[in-house]
């Protein structure tokens, strides 16, 4: 069995952290009135056991098969220290996955990381910054909440993947964030997003922000589709199946498929919300 505890003033930079265990916990606590310990590329791998704390990453990989995973990722935790330059964030899991990006640790520019979340058996939660790539799985729920910030280039593009085998999607994808403090040019990725959502089974859910732009379709096996039309075009509508259209300057697309519809959990949606696929 081991158990690491990275405590938060050991103030090491370390180019590659690597900890494998069957049995074992991985606690790293921070304080941002402390240096913390950095590790420029972290691969932890546990079969039983619990990973907890802040991660400053540029590469993350999380492996935890049957315990707790509840990570906060920071590019940027102490005040006057270089920021990191994500670049891929990878974690799975068999059960519950935890992962949360808070805004104020993430420096407003454009980030070119890409982001990998899967979990075979529990629900994935999570609050994250979107890259140029954001791919979350689950075979139960996912209930995340997205951001992103400008990009460098309008013909940057960038994709979001959800896939659930049982179980309720809810995605909100937040509107752009901008650099206020920069003379450069900013364009906007939700403007030349590609999105597709699949649930075999449940409901899904999607708020986009209204900064998105582009064309949406949407296509139900065996259930109920209900979006709030004033916000479209309707170009396209059949039973199961719409095809829809949100301002003329986006070149964003979005495929939302569900194969069966069932009630898995219930969301309390508000009057924003784009597109609900639920039973009849």
């Amino acid at each position: 069995m081991l158990s690491v505890y990275l405590k938060q003033h050991l103030k090491w930079d370390i180019n590659n952290l690597v900890i494998n265990a069957t049995y074992g916990n991985l606690t790293a606590l921070h304080s941002i009135y402390l240096d913390p310990l950095i590790s420029h590329n972290t691969s932890v791998s546990l079969v039983y056991g619990w990973i907890l704390g802040c991660f400053i990453p540029e590469n993350l990989e999380i492996n935890n098969e049957y315990g707790l995973t509840r990570l906060m990722l920071a590019p940027n935790f102490s005040p006057g220290t270089p920021a990191f330059e994500p670049q891929t964030i990878t974690i799975t899991s068999r059960v519950e996955i935890q992962a949360v990006a808070n805004y104020w640790l993430w420096p407003s520019k454009p980030y070119t990381h890409r982001t990998k979340i899967a979990t075979a058996g529990g629900e994935l939660a999570g609050i994250l910054f979107h890259g140029p790539h954001t791919n979350l799985t689950s075979h139960g729920t996912i209930e995340t909440t997205l951001s992103a910030f400008d990009t460098e280039s309008p013909t940057s593009r960038s994709e979001i993947y959800t896939n659930s085998h049982r179980g309720t999607t809810f995605l909100e994808v937040l509107r752009t964030f901008w650099d206020k403090g920069t003379s450069r040019k900013q364009y906007n990725p939700l403007a030349n997003t590609l999105s597709e959502h699949v649930v075999e089974a449940g409901m899904l859910a999607l708020l986009y922000a209204k900064d998105w732009a582009g064309l949406m379709e949407e296509t139900v096996e065996s259930g109920k589709l209900t979006m709030d039309e004033s916000r479209w075009d309707i170009l396209e509508s059949r039973e199961g199946y719409r095809k829809a259209t949100r301002a003329e300057n986006g070149s964003s697309r979005i495929q939302a498929h569900v194969k069966i519809c069932e009630w898995t959990s219930r969301f309390r949606m508000n009057e924003l919300l784009h597109l609900v696929i639920q039973p009849s």
